[in-house]
């Protein structure tokens, strides 16, 4: 307990640096303002976004590099803690690896593929994994000039957890945000809140009603409310897929949130976990929904 609170006062240390960095970049926009202004012919929009552009370029680099050995001592000393006192292995520079992520083809294939902050273990005898991905895909356009422009677009970026039930469900089940889709039969659920959220698809319609029990439900969309992102899922095999779309490193503290208090970023961090958790409890309690003669 004595490093988080030494964690908490550098984070309080770096949010004073931090005010006055935003000071200086206020004043830097500023001198980039004057200077086109001036020297651009009086360009009032180009030299309004000059301005915006230095200041928001100027914090965000000086930031970076403020934050960099905070990120590494949270994930070192707090990230540590919080999935010790679950049991659970963390590895900060490991993933999940690229054919566990596209196996239940939600996701189209990426170009590039990294990620980090892997965390395995079991829970009630279901081995399970999670880590942050990021992927993204290569785009080539042509303009009318004939020259080619090449730029990458985000597939995912967020929290893949995986957990492996050793036996098999007897259907394969999608729970998707209402924005995806996938060509299996498309299933109307009697939770009126879960189909606002979510379309979901199965090779056999009972056993997905045995899956997404009322309880499971309201599980996953406690989730998707505690995270605030999209959430997919696919249920096949012998495992359960869930994928977070937050858009940006889960793991990454931020400096605005204390350390400590009943309100802190590690309890956050715990009850999030928690919640993953209950989701495998929920589903390996429900024997229905796997083959029998492997219960």
């Amino acid at each position: 307990m004595r490093e988080i609170y030494e964690l908490e006062k550098e984070r309080l240390s770096l949010l004073v640096k931090l005010k006055l960095v935003s000071i200086f970049s206020l004043f830097i926009g500023l001198v980039a303002f004057v200077i086109f202004y001036f020297y651009m012919q009086r360009e009032i929009l180009l030299s309004i976004f000059m301005g915006v552009f230095s200041t928001l370029f100027f914090y965000a680099f000086i930031r970076n590099f403020l934050t960099s050995d905070f990120n590494k001592d949270f994930k070192l000393i707090a990230m540590q803690k919080v999935i010790e006192s679950f049991g659970l292995t963390y590895e900060s520079e490991n993933f999940i690896k690229y054919s566990d992520f596209i196996t239940p083809n939600i996701y189209l294939k990426p170009d590039t593929y990294s990620g980090n902050d892997l965390v395995y273990g079991s829970y009630n005898g279901v081995s399970f994994k999670f880590s942050d991905l990021f992927s993204q895909r290569r785009v080539q356009r042509v303009d009318e000039k004939g020259k080619v422009h090449v730029s990458y677009e985000t597939i995912f970026c967020g929290i893949c957890f995986i957990a492996n039930f050793n036996k098999n469900f007897t259907s394969t089940t999608y729970a998707l945000s209402r924005n995806r889709n996938v060509s299996l039969f498309r299933i109307t659920m009697d939770n009126s809140e879960f189909e606002k959220e979510f379309n979901v698809y199965s090779s056999d319609k009972i056993n997905a009603f045995y899956i997404l029990t009322p309880n499971l439900m309201e599980r996953i969309l406690r989730l998707k409310n505690l995270f605030k992102s999209p959430l997919n899922l696919a249920f096949l095999d012998n495992k359960i897929y869930i994928y977070i779309e937050f858009g940006r490193d889960s793991f990454e503290p931020d400096v605005r949130q204390s350390l400590i208090g009943d309100d802190s970023i590690i309890l956050r961090y715990k009850a999030e976990i928690l919640e993953l958790l209950n989701i495998i409890n929920e589903l390996n309690l429900n024997r229905k929904i796997f083959t029998s003669n492997e219960i």
